[in-house]
């Protein structure tokens, strides 16, 4: 029993003739001959009747339908591979610069978006769904698409040389369909739900306010030569509903399909679904009379099966697909359950594999869908996309900071920054992008510490000189400290006028695109800009913002200017410093910088993991006097409870014994800690002292502490006959704690150090090289690294302002010449 038909969905012309002469459709006339056949999921086409993107045998076998199994060996189908019934070609349809960017938090101007659209034309991608004529309010990152789509049509006539592009809007009505027809468009995407719940959250309105207003616009489409794509979300699985029945998708779809619409698109918007689930939903379509010709698919990868998905739908015989570069995307009603699209790097990747045309090449399109993750601060949601770049790029090494400006567009991760030799960045903290906003220590080395991990940090700083730590203590041949380079490593340098109007502008966008903002200024002074967190937080909810000072947000003291210098004392650290009857000792050494800075990542990387589970920034309130006192250790506990007030101890700890620094016969120093039992026993006997190591007044620490000048003679005398060598050889032997003091030339030279990978080498902008410490703690899998050194001040104004922000080359050259931003210096 053979069936021969034109296609069905042949357009919107051929059914409005139908209905202006009252003739019911083809459709409708053969449903009782259909009725009267074996039930055979899609019809048999021969060759020849235009049907090239069909599978060469589409049925799907029934082991339970003897007369079916009997039809397929007439056919001779029976036992054919899956893999023999795949289409021929399949038409892809990119929805990144849609769907993949309209729940993006960060937005994307217009020249960013017509970019993107650019770069899947040159990949070989024909069908582009380019934007929503939504509610700018609900959607806003869908506000300029009227510019988008008149801009690509604009570019698309100007290139004559590949073939024709069609690119789709969204519309949920009759006045986004108006708008998307007077900007050109000839291809529609129209919603409707699955479900009552999704319904009324997607569209404000229940499912059958939905469906009739969705074929409204089907017909107004038709009327306007305009062809249609109905868009089924939660198709299969619903956030809200669970999984959802057949018969309720059978019901939509064979609405809008009588009603003319084009394509139905059949959507897994949660990414839930199964190969199984996917097969039973294209069979009770098909089933209802629906030819698998009108059917696409448009799956998310919430759960990792979108590729399982799709190629149960291409042995379906489903040839029109739905995938986003990078993986993009999100439905912003349908809550956290729905994550990316299907990535169109790894659905051509699979397609390229199975033999299936889709006239797109792979390798450029990976590259695309790194330089949008990259424009978003994001990582690639494509498996394939991120291994075929990063395969494109063979050496590994720190490049020199400046070289951004030369990188090409596919050796770049995230907001285009080099990486050890190009490739993919890594390190736990990928996909965060960080705003610094701040100068000298502690905001910095927050951020370096995030940059670490692989975070991607633009450092925010003035014109002319930048951050004043570059001029601080040693400065080398090119007259920056040694010591920025490696405080500012990771970083990209961006100099503004935040005092101009449009460089604060410039600020602002990019902190409303961040994940994180570290900024390390006196409480009040970004408020005064608009920049603080109650003035973003509307526009990125998201935001984590590390505010580092001297006092904290709060409190009498906050207004308090603050150095390390003057809170290391009032943290308690400077009184126990030193010796007793002399005036505290200052290490040489910003330590309550260092100290803050450090708790403030901490700070952040909680946030960020908070914000996993709950969607919501918070701020991190880090003050300096604080990082010192959370490093005090009992001595709250001690005076609240005992009274007893802990003192400068010089070069001993207060109430351990021994723990202590003694001078070697050859000058130099050691520090021994033999302050268990069992330890100071050992000790006792390799110094020669059996009688100590046996006497019960030094059996336990209080007893030693009482008679703590004596041990300390003993332990001096011991010394002071020895070398340090000799020393540190025979408490060896006892398994005691012990050690030289080290300079910076003994850290260099010695083996430990340098097996645990505790330096690292870099090369400058201006050709100096020397090496830099390497950031602890040490990952076994995700572990951080020195990518590039601390950059020349500016040197990536060009490609922050450009590629990040979407500035166009004269609009930066014009914010140059009103000092709103500052030119570029990137080195020799």
């Amino acid at each position: 029993q053979v069936v021969v038909c034109p296609p069905f969905g042949g357009g919107g012309r051929a059914k409005q003739r139908c209905r202006a002469r009252k003739m019911p459709s083809l459709r409708a006339s053969l449903r009782p001959l259909r009725a009267s056949l074996l039930p055979l999921p899609p019809p048999l086409l021969l060759p020849g009747l235009g049907a090239a993107t069909w599978p060469r045998h589409a049925a799907t076998f029934s082991s339970s339908s003897s007369a079916y199994a009997a039809a397929a060996a007439a056919r001779g189908t029976e036992g054919r591979s899956l893999f023999d019934r795949l289409p021929a070609s399949v038409r892809v349809v990119d929805v990144s610069p849609r769907d993949g960017l309209q729940n993006e938090k960060m937005m994307v101007d217009t020249k960013t978006k017509l970019a993107l659209i650019a770069k899947l034309r040159a990949a070989g991608v024909s069908s582009i769904e380019a934007a929503a004529f939504v509610s700018p309010k609900a959607v806003p990152q869908m506000a300029d698409a009227r510019a988008v789509l008149e801009g690509a049509f604009s570019a698309e006539a100007d290139d004559s040389g590949s073939e024709a592009a069609r690119f789709a809007a969204l519309v949920p009505n009759l006045r986004g369909l108006e708008l998307a027809a007077a900007a050109g468009v000839r291809e529609a995407t129209i919603l409707a739900a699955a479900t009552e719940t999704m319904s009324r959250r997607n569209t404000n309105c229940s499912l059958q306010d939905s469906l009739d207003r969705a074929c409204a616009v089907i017909s107004a489409a038709n009327t306007r030569g305009i062809r249609t794509r109905g868009a089924i979300v939660v198709s299969m699985v619903c956030p809200y509903e669970g999984d959802v029945p057949e018969a309720n998708l059978v019901r939509i779809a064979e609405r809008l399909y009588s009603e003319g619409c084009d394509e139905l698109l059949i959507c897994d918007t949660i990414g839930k679904a199964t190969p199984a689930k996917t097969r039973r939903v294209l069979e009770a379509v098909r089933a209802a009379g629906i030819p698998t010709s009108a059917l696409a698919l448009h799956l998310h990868d919430t759960y990792g099966q979108a590729l399982a998905n799709m190629l149960v739908g291409l042995q379906e015989g489903v040839a029109t697909v739905d995938a986003a570069a990078g993986g993009l995307g999100g439905c912003p009603f349908a809550g956290p359950s729905a994550s990316g699209n299907l990535a169109t790097e790894d659905l051509v990747y699979m397609l390229d594999g199975l033999g299936v045309h889709s006239g797109i090449d792979v390798q450029k399109l990976a590259e695309t869908g790194a330089w949008i993750c990259g424009v978003l601060g994001r990582p690639s949601g494509s498996r394939a996309g991120a291994a075929l770049v990063a395969a494109s790029t063979s050496t590994t090494h720190v490049v020199p900071a400046g070289a951004a400006m030369q990188a090409p567009p596919s050796l770049r991760s995230r907001w285009g920054t080099p990486t050890d030799g190009g490739g993919v960045r890594s390190g736990p903290l990928v996909g965060i992008r960080v705003v610094e906003l701040g100068n000298f220590i502690a905001g910095p080395f927050c951020a370096t510490s995030l940059g670490y991990y692989g975070a991607d940090v633009i450092k925010v700083e003035t014109l002319g000189k930048g951050d004043p730590i570059r001029y601080w203590r040693s400065l080398c041949a090119d007259g920056q400290s040694a010591w920025s380079r490696s405080l500012l490593r990771n970083k990209r340098s961006i100099t503004v006028n935040l005092k101009h109007p449009d460089g604060l502008a410039v600020v602002r966008k990019l902190v409303e695109g961040a994940d994180v903002v570290v900024e390390n200024f006196r409480p009040g002074v970004l408020e005064k800009f608009g920049l603080g967190p109650d003035d973003v937080r509307a526009s990125n909810p998201g935001l984590i913002y590390a505010r580092i000072s001297g006092y904290g947000q709060t409190g009498p003291y906050r207004s308090r200017p603050g150095f390390a210098s003057a809170t290391e004392g009032e943290g308690g650290f400077r009184f126990v410093n030193g010796f007793a009857g002399q005036a505290p000792v200052r290490p040489n050494l910003s330590l309550g910088d260092s100290l803050a800075g450090m708790q403030a990542a901490f700070g952040v990387v909680m946030a960020l993991y908070n914000r996993t589970k709950t969607g919501k920034g918070q701020v991190v309130d880090m003050a300096l006097y604080e990082a010192v006192f959370n490093m005090m250790e009992g001595v709250i506990p001690d005076y609240s409870s005992l009274g007893h007030i802990r003192q400068p101890s010089g070069t001993t700890v207060s109430g351990i014994v021994p723990t202590n620094t003694h001078v070697c016969k050859d000058g130099k120093y050691v520090i021994i800690g033999a302050n268990s039992d069992q330890i100071f026993v050992r000790v006792m006997k390799i110094m020669g002292r059996e009688d100590m190591a046996t006497d019960p007044r030094f059996a336990d620490n209080a007893g030693r502490v009482e008679h703590q000048e004596t041990i300390y003679k003993v332990i001096d005398d011991w010394c002071a006959s020895l070398t340090l060598a000799e020393a540190l050889d025979k408490l060896s032997e006892a398994s005691c704690p012990a050690g030289p003091i080290y300079d910076a030339a003994d850290m260099l030279q010695d083996p430990h150090f340098n097996a645990r990978g505790l330096f690292e080498d870099i090369e400058t902008p201006t050709g100096l090289k020397f090496k830099i410490p390497a950031m602890v703690p040490k990952l076994s899998e995700t572990p951080g690294k020195t990518e590039w050194c601390g950059p020349q001040v500016g040197a990536h104004n060009m490609q922050v302002l450009g590629e990040y922000l979407g500035y166009s080359s004269d609009e930066i050259q014009r914010l140059r010449q009103e000092g709103a931003v500052g030119s570029e210096d990137v080195g020799r």
